[in-house]
């Protein structure tokens, strides 16, 4: 009975080992494929598009200046899979009441440069600080983040707080993932290769990049809102972006945020879609409460894109409190 016990043990063991084996090689054997149609940064660049190397990536920004001495400058920081073009309805209202507006594409992402090592989302917080100070040495800029690109401007916020008079926090994704312990799977180079098969077969295709942005917008979007977004992740190298947001040092900046937001120094504002299924109110509620000087307003029927979905409430919310920030400018 022993025996018998011991080689129906063995035999289970090498079914694993084979399932094992077999699931780290086919990955590899499927090619990764390539999008539909692929794009370079330079054919689809803006008329107001700049390019700045920091730190060894290519990074690109766009500005706008008012057409009398600005009243403040305003840095517009994306969310996942976004890019300057997230904030298309957004920067003329702030040009308009005088501010100076830049929106940035966080390397890996947009039209700024991709590569092992670039989507680091510590060295994002260094990048971006070299690069506002490049626009203006010793200026005080308005930071305003969007989904992961809250997590990033509030850790610049923390980084060097004396540059930043104010927050804002659109369905800010500053607290770590609830189940961040699976991630450690993706240090295994086949679960890698796998996620990346994912990418490149699911969201850089328009009907992918058209279904994730009808679940983060709640509602259809537009031909034009889905090409905003699907030429951008044609570039190439942006599955390297996706797989290295989960293996590099996004999930450790999010832990170390959650501790220190009782040190944020700035008045912030938590703006936030009623029916965020992305980044759950709750989350704001919580940033709400752990941030010293902050309030939350909720957009009726919004879901995480606000921005771009509800853009006059959006923008009300936004300059009233810019407005209380510097009501004498």
């Amino acid at each position: 009975m022993s025996k018998k016990r011991n080689s129906t043990g063995k035999k289970i063991l090498l079914f694993l080992l084979f399932v094992l084996v077999f699931f780290s090689l086919l990955p590899y054997v499927i090619p990764l494929g390539i999008p539909e149609q692929q794009v370079s940064a330079e054919e689809i660049a803006y008329e107001n598009s700049n390019f700045l190397m920091v730190d060894g990536v290519n990074i690109h920004y766009r500005l706008w200046k008012p057409t009398l001495d600005p009243r403040g400058n305003v840095l517009l920081v994306h969310g996942l899979g976004g890019s300057t073009f997230s904030w298309r309805h957004n920067v003329m209202p702030l040009v308009e009441e005088g501010y100076q507006v830049m929106a940035v594409d966080l390397p890996g992402f947009g039209l700024s440069e991709r590569g092992p090592g670039s989507a680091d989302s510590q060295r994002w917080v260094e990048q971006l600080l070299y690069l506002i100070d490049s626009i203006e040495e010793n200026s005080i800029w308005h930071l305003v983040g969007h989904s992961m690109g809250g997590g990033v401007a509030t850790a610049m916020a923390l980084e060097q707080p004396e540059k930043f008079s104010s927050l804002v926090l659109v369905c800010g994704a500053v607290y770590p993932p609830p189940l961040r312990f699976l991630l450690g799977l993706l240090q295994f180079p086949p679960a890698q290769r796998w996620l990346a098969l994912l990418v490149n077969r699911g969201l850089l295709s328009p009907e992918g990049t058209e279904d994730l942005l009808a679940s983060a917008y709640g509602r259809t979007p537009s031909p034009d809102e889905v090409e905003g977004y699907y030429l951008p992740l044609t570039i190439k190298g942006t599955e390297i972006t996706m797989v290295e947001l989960n293996t590099g040092t996004t999930v450790d900046m999010a832990v170390n945020l959650a501790e220190r937001l009782g040190e944020v120094k700035q008045e912030a504002i938590i703006i936030w879609g009623e029916n965020d299924s992305w980044v759950p109110l709750m989350q704001g509620e919580r940033l709400a409460g752990d941030l010293p000087w902050s309030e939350l307003v909720i957009i009726p029927e919004a879901a995480h894109c606000p921005m771009e979905t509800h853009v006059n409430e959006f923008n009300r919310f936004l300059l009233d409190f810019l407005q209380r920030i510097n009501p004498e400018a």
